[in-house]
């Protein structure tokens, strides 16, 4: 893993788990899915949001994430439980716990890193729906 260079973080990325709100994840399942079925050697997320809204550490802020290509190295990653409906179709079925818990992350985030903007992930990734909410617009008037 490359070493995350914090001067260099100037933003946020939000990503959801695209999971149905009935499913049970968390920051260890999703560990699984990207060491195990990815081969990755860590979960590829700073930190989780659990439906709860309780927040959960991933990958070390010491390392580069491993969660939109290309922006990694300037970015920390955070994710939410949740993004799709019990039909599976993108929904922004996320909790209030978990907004409160995100608006508190980024706050925290922002006193020990550079970081100018809190973006989701298909602001990056064109023709993602991830996390299928507006973040620039969620937080811009906050």
């Amino acid at each position: 893993m490359r070493k995350l260079n914090k001067l260099n973080v100037y933003g946020l990325v939000v990503h959801c788990s695209a999971t149905k709100p009935s499913m049970k994840v968390n920051a260890q399942v999703i560990k699984r899915w990207h060491t195990e079925d990815r081969g990755w050697s860590d979960i590829g997320y700073h930190f989780v949001i659990n439906r709860d809204g309780s927040l959960e550490t991933g990958r070390s802020l010491q390392y580069q994430g491993a969660h939109v290509r290309g922006y990694n190295a300037q970015t920390i990653g955070v994710c939410l439980i949740g993004g799709l409906d019990e039909n599976g179709k993108p929904d922004a079925n996320y909790t209030l716990a978990q907004y409160e818990t995100l608006k508190k992350l980024y706050g925290d985030l922002r006193l020990r890193f550079p970081i100018q903007e809190i973006l989701g992930h298909r602001d990056l990734d064109k023709g993602k729906d991830c996390p299928c909410i507006d973040v620039r617009a969620l937080f811009s008037s906050k």
